[in-house]
């Protein structure tokens, strides 16, 4: 569930309960004080791939994800979907192999987007949560470093980042688990100074 910037009420991933549609909706009242849900994309996801989802500061973009093929090593396309005018279609943003998380868009520059995603890890790469900053016009991305335990054969979970207001820094949750039973709680660290 998230806020829709300049807009009453709410956007939420549901199922409608009359049509069973399921989708991205927007709950809102209308001059009677009812309560309405309109149906802004209709797409079947997964619960963790609805609650990272996120509406532009502008309040003209649905940034959301989708997960294909392995459950262990899916391929995660982080989407855009234009909601400041109905029908739109979405446009794949960026590919990436790994599990989705979330989205963030900076709150001062529509066109900066915080993608979140876990990596299970291969030969050449360890196992890890990455946040990158994309650059949504050109498709340029920026890895950024927010590995929180310097030991590679521990698995990171870095989650769920969310910028401050003047959209220099942004928080995100962190901890780590070593596959055997072993966990690391989650810490909320700070990364400043992004641009």
């Amino acid at each position: 569930m998230t806020h829709w910037p300049g807009k009453p009420g709410m956007v939420f991933y549901g199922r409608h309960p009359q049509t069973s549609v399921r989708g991205f909706y927007w709950r809102y009242p209308d001059e009677n004080g009812l309560t309405v849900d309109s149906l802004l994309f209709s797409i079947t996801v997964g619960a963790h791939i609805a609650r990272g989802s996120s509406i532009s500061s502008d309040g003209a973009t649905l940034f959301f994800g989708t997960e294909s093929g392995n459950p262990f090593a899916p391929q995660t396309q982080f989407m855009m979907l234009d909601i400041s005018r109905p029908g739109q279609k979405p446009i794949v943003l960026v590919e990436r192999e790994g599990g989705y998380r979330a989205t963030s868009p900076n709150p001062v520059d529509p066109k900066l987007l915080l993608i979140n995603y876990d990596f299970s890890g291969d030969a050449t790469e360890p196992p890890q949560s990455h946040i990158e900053l994309l650059n949504t016009e050109t498709s340029e991305s920026v890895d950024l470093d927010v590995r929180t335990h310097i030991f590679l054969s521990q698995f990171t979970t870095n989650e769920y980042p969310a910028w401050s207001p003047d959209g220099k820094h942004f928080v995100f949750s962190a901890g780590a688990f070593d596959g055997e039973g072993g966990r690391y709680s989650l810490d909320l660290w700070i990364y400043q100074n992004i641009q």
